[in-house]
């Protein structure tokens, strides 16, 4: 699917214990420097000849400290209401590789993911006016597209 980059980086900087920070302390031009950003500039470059995977990335949903015990959630699942929860995502693979298409300004880039996470994450970051695909579906878009 198609996700906004300023939704998506709103998502992935929620992720409890989120490990690319650095990155977002400092300017996009300073991000580059990294040595594996700088592998994964030359990967990107290079994909029209050599197509660079699709960021993995999962949504999930956090729960405050308050919904503590799940098997009394699945018993009572209005407690659930009450709770402070908040969605946020996790990139499973191609961190790297969506660190540098956001450095170079990117506003929306493909990630893939379950298809049981697919309609959350297009809801919290998906792109306006598309909808969720198969790797199939996107590939014939591509390729009828070319």
């Amino acid at each position: 699917m198609f996700v906004e980059a300023s939704r998506f980086m709103t998502l992935w900087q929620q992720e409890p214990g989120f490990q690319y920070r650095q990155f977002l302390e400092e300017p996009p031009f300073t991000w580059l420097a990294d040595p594996k950003l700088t592998e994964a500039a030359a990967q990107c470059r290079d994909s029209a000849r050599m197509p660079v995977p699709l960021p993995q990335v999962q949504c999930l949903r956090h729960m405050a400290e308050r919904v503590q015990d799940v098997r009394r959630l699945r018993r009572r699942p209005q407690d659930l209401q009450g709770a402070q929860t908040y969605r946020f995502a996790v990139v499973d693979k191609g961190a790297h590789h969506l660190i540098w298409m956001l450095a170079q300004g990117v506003p929306v880039f493909p990630v893939e993911c379950d298809v049981t996470q697919a309609f959350r994450l297009h809801q919290a970051a998906g792109l306006p006016g598309t909808e969720p695909s198969t790797m199939p579906e996107l590939m014939q878009r591509y390729r009828s597209a070319g």
